[in-house]
C-alpha cells in the first residue's frame, strides 16, 4: 500500500543520516539506512530494494562499481524503468517493470560500501555515520547523538 502524502522530493530531503541501518533479508552482506526503508515503507517499494541487492549478489559488472546511482522512473502508463549508472552517467544496469503503483515518478537512491541510501543521506563523499569513527548501531541506541544526520557531534553509540 502506498502513502503519497508522506512520499515526496521535500520529504525525503529531510533525511541527512540514518539512526538505524537495517540489513536486507535476501542479501545479507547489504544494509539500507531510515530513508531507504521510508522510501520502501511509503512507497510499498520493497521490490525496488530488492532489485538492487539482488544485482550485487548476480551481476559482477555492477558489484565491481563502488558508487551506484540507482533510479526508479515511473512513466505515464504506470510502467517503469530502474537503471542504474556508475555516478558519472554511465549506464551499469536497466529493467523494465510493467506496472507499478509507485506514488512518485521519480526517485534516487545510491548504493555505497554495501549499503543503500538516499542522496541526502550521503555526506561529503561518505555515508553520514562513518565520520569521526562512528560504529554502526543495529536498533535504537540510547547514547546516539546522530538524530537525522544532524548533529553537534559525530557521537554514534559505542561498543562498549
Amino acid at each position: 500500500m502506498t502513502n503519497t502524502a508522506t512520499l515526496s522530493e521535500v520529504q525525503l530531503r529531510q533525511f541527512t543520516g540514518s539512526e538505524n541501518w537495517y540489513r536486507h533479508g535476501i542479501n545479507r552482506s547489504v544494509l539500507f539506512t531510515d530513508g531507504a526503508k521510508y522510501v520502501a515503507d511509503q512507497g510499498g517499494a520493497y521490490w525496488l530494494l530488492d532489485i538492487i541487492a539482488i544485482a550485487q549478489q548476480h551481476d559482477k559488472s555492477i558489484s565491481a562499481e563502488e558508487f551506484q546511482v540507482w533510479n526508479l522512473k515511473v512513466h505515464s502508463d504506470r510502467s517503469a524503468t530502474v537503471y542504474c549508472d556508475d555516478g558519472n552517467g554511465n549506464p551499469v544496469y536497466t529493467q523494465e517493470i510493467p506496472f507499478t503503483d509507485f506514488p512518485v515518478d521519480e526517485v534516487k537512491l545510491y548504493f555505497v560500501n554495501n549499503v543503500i541510501h538516499l542522496p541526502s543521506e550521503y555526506w561529503l563523499g561518505k555515508p553520514a555515520s562513518t565520520f569521526v569513527g562512528a560504529r554502526i548501531s543495529f536498533g535504537p541506541c540510547r547514547h546516539s547523538r546522530l538524530r537525522l544526520g544532524i548533529a553537534k557531534r559525530f557521537d554514534v553509540c559505542q561498543a562498549r
